[in-house]
């Protein structure tokens, strides 16, 4: 279970430092895990000193955009 974990976030990770930014509902889709996971894995990457990001929420109901400013740049291939 860990090792999901683990994979789940470096792969997010990857997908950030490759300029990539979605709603959680989008992160979670690519991971087939739910929303609050993915929170929960940017709250991760967050406290581990890295700068998670979120577009401000407009006025018309657009979700937030969240991704991790100057990802580092993986040098893993991940499956």
């Amino acid at each position: 279970m860990r090792t999901q974990a683990l994979i789940r976030v470096l792969e997010t990770l990857n997908e950030c430092a490759q300029g990539s930014r979605a709603t959680l509902e989008s992160w979670a889709r690519r991971r087939s895990v739910c929303a609050r996971t993915i929170r929960r894995d940017f709250q991760a990457m967050e406290a581990a000193g890295l700068a998670v990001c979120q577009t401000p929420d407009s006025d018309s109901g657009t979700e937030h955009l969240w991704w991790v400013k100057n990802a580092p740049r993986s040098t893993l291939r991940l499956r």
